[in-house]
């Protein structure tokens, strides 16, 4: 079946991400081995071990501490997105916040303010837009989101194409956090009007999926979904 596939997919997926990270744990350079690290604490997330992809970020975190490189602060900034993501699955958004900022504070440390610098400082934006969703705060995740949709289009495509995913990625997920907050919106207050701005900002996400290279093989059908899962309200909102 396509479902026993799409998981036989994400399986050899995670073991690579696995194989390819160890080989970098090993490396005797301390920022590679560290970035080896953070890709183990992100396979263990993918699989749903939270608590051991949590020990591992907040090993590389103590490790850190003091460190002061530019790459050594990427990594320290992968940890705390890990641990984000983390208490935010487990609905600790109180956690999750910390986390958050954290972040932020760690971003003051950059000594290059170039597009990478701000998509992750965008990146917070959306982030803290995520939670305040989930939290019920709809209208104030959705000033986030636009806000920082608005200032991902003013990044220019003008780095490596390397970097240019990431920044689609980016705004994709801000579009669909959008989506996210007007369907929560619409639920609350029972007007399609915002049914109508979810659904657009879902087809805005999955425009942007459209740009991947390669394409993702999920994109339609997620979209698909997410169109289903909001007709059924706007639906009973007519």
């Amino acid at each position: 079946s396509i479902r026993r596939q799409r998981q036989m997919c994400i399986r050899d997926s995670l073991d690579s991400l696995f194989k390819i990270s160890r080989i970098l744990e090993k490396s005797s350079n301390s920022c590679i081995s560290y970035n080896g690290k953070t890709n183990v604490a992100s396979a263990y997330y993918k699989l749903g071990k939270f608590k051991k992809s949590e020990e591992i970020s907040l090993k590389v975190l103590l490790d850190l501490k003091g460190a002061t490189t530019t790459c050594d602060l990427n990594n320290k900034s992968n940890a705390l997105t890990r641990l984000f993501w983390i208490k935010n699955n487990e609905r600790k958004f109180n956690e999750a916040i910390k986390y958050l900022n954290q972040r932020r504070e760690l971003l003051e440390s950059y000594s290059e303010r170039d597009d990478k610098y701000l998509i992750k400082k965008i990146g917070i934006k959306t982030s803290l837009a995520l939670v305040k969703n989930s939290l019920g705060f709809h209208k104030e995740a959705i000033e986030l989101a636009k806000q920082a949709i608005i200032e991902y289009s003013q990044i220019k495509y003008e780095f490596s194409f390397i970097h240019n995913y990431p920044l689609k990625v980016n705004r994709a997920s801000a579009y669909n956090i959008l989506g996210d907050s007007y369907l929560g919106l619409s639920s609350d207050s029972q007007n399609s009007q915002y049914l109508d701005s979810c659904l657009i900002n879902y087809k805005k996400a999955f425009l942007v999926t459209e740009e991947f290279y390669p394409k993702h093989k999920n994109s339609k059908s997620l979209y698909l979904s997410l169109i289903h899962i909001s007709e059924p309200t706007r639906l009973l909102s007519i």
